[in-house]
């Protein structure tokens, strides 16, 4: 039997759910199988970042908060204020984490 080493998964494809209730899951479910977690990466398109944590606050800033690395995405397509904006919204959720 050839046993996983690794596996990079994309859990929850709209962004309009909770990591922390991902993470949770992940935990539990590690209880019981040989699972770890070794991060969770949250993808922010920086063109619409500042939308998104107007619609989806409560969301996003969870997202943010409990991501143990951030993806700025469309950076090549964003205007610097836009990516400057999307650094600023990321940092500042993150910050109140600690």
């Amino acid at each position: 039997m050839r046993l996983i080493s690794r596996i990079v998964s994309s859990c929850e494809p709209s962004g309009v759910g909770k990591l922390s209730d991902i993470l949770s899951a992940v935990k539990t479910v590690s209880a019981n199988l040989p699972v770890h977690l070794d991060g969770a990466v949250c993808v922010v398109d920086s063109t619409k970042a500042k939308l998104y944590n107007k619609n989806f606050g409560e969301f996003f800033d969870d997202q943010i908060r409990y991501a143990t690395s951030i993806v700025l995405s469309r950076t090549d397509i964003a205007k610097e204020e836009k990516v400057e904006e999307a650094i600023r919204d990321c940092s500042c959720e993150t910050e109140s984490q600690s």
